[in-house]
């Protein structure tokens, strides 16, 4: 009796079994990015409706995707009645870009069958997954992405069911992906200009004799940190045969001009760069600057016949543009600073001279600051009274908005505080509008770091290379997202790569370097321990340190634009970055793939400092095209209580003026 009890058990058991066998675990991979909302779901549905015709019993795992896993949910299918499933499918919102990595992590060996809803087109991510089980592919929009299909059908070897009506795609004149200023101009000439008047600036770091220092627009200075080409004499050199300052300058320096018979204002340290502009450089006396001759022979020629050599002190050449900004645009053409010996015998207080000092520039606090986030889509998100309703009005605000980067902006500024998932999917939908617009990807990118999406940092800046490989500012963000992702071995090898030029061949990586250099030598003495240090040049173990160091990026090169920094004397100095102030500086961005720029603050800079930017306007075809700027604030940089935080700021109108931020330095 017991014995027939067991076999029966055993013969439930082993028919359970085999029934469990038999049952399918189906996962069913629904794309619900933004391009499939142009899907003809009805022909989806019919394909579901005849497969659960044929698989009557079946076990489904919901996975509905766009960049990131939307929903996951299993739903159990009972004598083909699958209501419950066509319900939930036919009320999807169509938000963000297609990821189909996202999908490697819910996918297992458990599941027979993967039926994945998608029409290809994967923006966000360059390469496709093999998913590892038996899968078929269903595509059912008629702007499909055939090339991406053709991935995932050879990557998996899959059966593809095509129920798109169209065989093509629309026409990309129609499209916004067709949309790429910044690749559309790139044969007009256009450039921005540089002129920050009292902030310490340095371009290169160059392997100089410890000790030296250099005269700067703000006193002397170590050598090594000024890092770019200063040149000085002193009273020594200055014989007593020479009657004026032209005579002591004359074949005292490399690549400065002064001829006989000439006043010093007419000084030139580079070629005639304009029949129209002025070709002379500026002359500071004792930390004034002096008026200015100009080379157009109807202006009026300054004299400094009344400066005695036998006064003089020393006299330092400044060019390269991270000194000669210091002055704005009256130091475009090389800076010549003369400290006489009057002057420094009247510094008996002991207090260190300011001799990048100008007048007029009295900082009055900006009342008038507008809030960035403050526009009228974010005004309108706020009046939400729910998340879900915020989301509700998102989409709602999309019907009539929905080619704008600008919107989407403003809703990842709404979403990102209490919803940074959210707010990640909804930016991301502008890599799946303009996949070819680098303008716009470098938009994305920089507010993706500032929430710390570093992963989708590093699928963007691949993407943009893809459109354009000579974007030199990518390759050097990829390597700084795998940083700021704890990879330090990875994020070194590739910055040593793109310093030894491994990387890119076609690259300039001088319009780097200076980022290069810092990056390199910060990541040894933060991680050194951490690293395999066998190929590091030498050069990169000496730490660099500073007060406060600022990097700043943007989007696009052609848009003009101006940074304001207030020391704690309450006094301004600017940097331009316009066509007015420095064309060749623009244009050297858009030719090299680079749009970045960095500061350094050391030494006596203890106080308050703010920062302010202001948009003036765009040079590229859509005048109305916003503007993305992003600050990087080190303090304490290169020592162990280093600290970081990133500020992104959007604009939308020319002479829109944003505050940074504000910085109480230590």
């Amino acid at each position: 009796m017991i014995f027939k009890k067991l076999l029966i058990c055993l013969i439930i058991f082993v028919c359970a079994s085999i029934q469990a066998q038999n049952e399918k675990y189906v996962m069913i991979g629904w794309d619900a990015s933004l391009s499939m909302g142009d899907r003809i779901i009805d022909n989806d549905l019919k394909f579901l409706e005849n497969y659960f015709k044929v698989n009557k019993e079946v076990k489904v795992n919901l996975v509905i995707f766009s960049n990131a896993v939307v929903e996951n949910q299993e739903i159990q299918i009972k004598d083909g009645n699958w209501k419950s499933l066509q319900e939930r499918l036919e009320n999807i919102v169509y938000d963000g870009a297609t990821n189909y990595s996202v999908l490697e992590q819910v996918i297992s060996l458990h599941h027979t069958d993967l039926l994945l809803f998608t029409d290809g087109n994967q923006n966000m991510v360059s390469t496709v997954p093999n998913f590892g089980v038996k899968t078929f592919i269903i595509n059912s929009n008629p702007y499909k992405d055939q090339f991406g299909l053709n991935k995932l059908l050879v990557t998996n070897r899959a059966r593809i069911f095509d129920y798109g009506i169209l065989e093509e795609k629309k026409d990309v004149t129609d499209s916004p992906k067709a949309s790429n200023s910044d690749t559309a101009e790139a044969s007009e000439p256009r450039s921005p200009g540089i002129n920050l008047e009292e902030v310490v600036v340095t371009e290169n770091i160059k392997d100089n004799k410890e000790g030296r220092t250099v005269r700067t627009a703000s006193g002397d200075a170590d050598e090594d940190r000024v890092g770019v080409a200063v040149q000085s004499i002193g009273e020594e050199d200055i014989t007593p045969i020479q009657t004026n300052v032209s005579q002591s300058v004359q074949n005292k320096f490399s690549g400065v001009e002064v001829k006989q018979n000439q006043d010093i204002s007419q000084v030139k340290m580079r070629t005639d760069n304009s029949m129209l502009l002025n070709n002379y450089g500026l002359i500071v006396i004792d930390g004034v600057p002096q008026q200015q001759s100009n080379s157009n022979e109807s202006s009026p020629m300054a004299n400094f016949g009344f400066l005695n050599p036998d006064n003089i002190a020393d006299i330092t050449v400044l060019k390269g543009m991270a000194a000669t900004t210091q002055y704005g645009t009256l130091g475009a053409n090389g800076v010549i600073l003369i400290t006489t010996k009057s002057s420094k015998v009247s510094k008996t207080n002991g207090e260190k001279p300011d001799l990048a000092r100008l007048k007029n520039n009295i900082y009055e606090e900006d009342t008038d600051l507008e809030e960035s986030t403050f526009t009228p889509v974010y005004k309108s998100l706020l009046k939400s009274t729910s998340p879900k309703e915020a989301y509700e009005n998102y989409i709602a605000l999309r019907n009539f908005n929905g080619s704008s980067v600008q919107f989407y902006m403003d809703a990842f500024n709404y979403f990102k505080p209490d919803n940074p998932a959210l707010a990640i999917r909804v930016l991301s939908n502008v890599v799946e509008l303009f996949p070819e617009d680098i303008s716009k990807l470098r938009a994305a990118s920089l507010a993706l770091s500032s929430v710390g999406a570093f992963k989708e940092v590093v699928h963007i800046n691949d993407r943009i290379i893809s459109v354009d490989p000579k974007e030199v500012q990518s390759y050097l963000d990829i390597a700084l997202a795998l940083r700021d992702q704890g990879k330090w071995q990875p994020a070194l090898d590739r910055l040593l790569a793109l310093d030894k030029g491994d990387i890119g061949a076609t690259l300039n990586k001088e319009v780097i370097s200076k980022t290069l250099d810092r990056e390199i030598r910060n990541i040894l003495f933060l991680h050194k321990s951490q690293l395999n240090t066998t190929t590091v040049d030498p050069k990169y173990f000496n730490n660099l340190k500073y007060n406060v160091r600022l990097v700043f990026e943007w989007n696009t090169p052609r848009a003009d634009f101006e940074l304001q920094f207030v020391n704690p004397q309450n006094r301004f100095f600017k940097w331009d970055h316009s066509t007015l102030s420095n064309p060749e500086r623009i244009e050297d961005e858009i030719s090299n793939g680079y749009s970045s720029e960095e500061f350094e603050f050391y030494g006596d800079v203890k106080g308050k400092w703010v920062f302010n930017a202001t948009f003036l306007g765009s040079s590229s075809i859509n005048k109305k095209e916003s503007f993305t700027l992003k600050c990087s604030i080190y303090e304490n940089f290169g020592a162990p209580d280093q600290n970081k935080r990133e500020v992104l700021v959007n604009f939308t109108e020319p002479l829109q003026k944003l505050n940074i931020a504000t910085l109480q330095v230590q």
